[in-house]
């Protein structure tokens, strides 16, 4: 399916050469942040307007892709509809609904089935506000010959989070501890973004984590994973605080950041302060808001500080 799209914000990407397919990871629970999440799937949650896994879209249509998968499970109707309308008209869309879990193995294999085998795949979550340069992810890729090239980032609790280990050349050697004997000489953390080579489709596992059933496998076979360093701002969304703080960062990174959306109705005598409001939410008069995001749709008659509004009620951020 194809529609109109209203892009995520940022510096315009460069194109990812021939790679012009990829899957978008949409299927975890987003236990972390319930309630919000008994409404919406954690990659459909509003993000500055748009639902989180519409800015991973965005950022990979202005790189060059065209034609995107995305795997659905929980709430995978609301996701489903939510994403259409923030597609870009060039883009395709396709859904890959999976009745139970695969875990982000089986769930690449079943999405990229859906598109084309025989061509390269970048693979982004789409529950994170990250946008790589893919050009330079591909042209490492290319450039090593690579099997699989995952994207990774300095972090100084790698090891403690499952570690990508690299030589000097940039080759992936160990990978969550194995094997232990190799050399390295850089520790990463993976980002969940990654280019994978038409080989490595027979290779996937049709259910499970694609690090430890494949990337683990490969790297103890010896076959050419490499990582691409990336410092490019990453944010997880995945708790209420970092969720409230995404929307924060973004208003001050660019203080011409839409914080209230034009369908949203704000009263004369409220007052709102790096605040958010979505579309055709309405705030009453007299209601004075800080730090807070206001779901589409939500009428807020009370004031409150630091909060998420919408249909689950109000939720304090400490």
């Amino acid at each position: 399916m194809t529609s109109g799209a209203q892009g995520a914000a940022g510096s315009e990407p460069r194109a990812a050469g021939d790679v012009t397919q990829a899957v978008v990871l949409g299927a975890g629970l987003g236990t972390r942040l319930r309630p919000m999440t008994e409404h919406l799937p954690k990659p459909g949650v509003p993000l500055l307007h748009i639902p989180v896994a519409a800015h991973a879209i965005a950022h990979l249509a202005a790189a060059g892709v065209r034609d995107v998968a995305v795997n659905t499970h929980y709430l995978a109707s609301a996701l489903e509809a939510a994403l259409p309308a923030h597609v870009p008209p060039h883009l395709t869309l396709r859904f890959s609904r999976e009745a139970a879990l695969l875990g982000t193995g089986g769930g690449i294999r079943a999405a990229w089935a859906l598109l084309d085998r025989t061509r390269p795949l970048l693979v982004m979550n789409g529950d994170i506000l990250f946008r790589p340069d893919l050009a330079e992810v591909v042209r490492v890729h290319r450039t090593r010959a690579a099997l699989a090239t995952m994207v990774v980032r300095a972090h100084p609790e790698a090891q403690r989070l499952g570690a990508v280990e690299s030589d000097r050349q940039g080759r992936v050697v160990r990978l969550l501890g194995t094997p232990a004997e190799r050399e390295v000489a850089e520790e990463w953390m993976f980002t969940g973004v990654h280019v994978l080579s038409p080989e490595v489709f027979g290779r996937l596992p049709e259910e499970g984590c694609i690090v430890r059933r494949g990337y683990r496998h490969w790297v103890d076979e010896g076959l050419p994973v490499y990582a691409a360093p990336s410092d490019a701002t990453f944010r997880d969304v995945g708790t209420h605080a970092e969720y409230l703080a995404a929307h924060l960062d973004a208003l001050d990174a660019d203080p011409s950041t839409v914080a209230v959306h034009p369908d949203a109705r704000v009263m004369p005598e409220a007052h709102l302060s790096r605040s958010f409001v979505g579309p055709h939410a309405e705030v009453a008069s007299g209601v004075r808001l800080h730090e807070c995001v206001v779901w589409p749709g939500t009428t807020v008659r009370s004031s409150a500080t630091r909060a998420l509004i919408g249909p689950f009620g109000v939720l304090p951020v400490p």
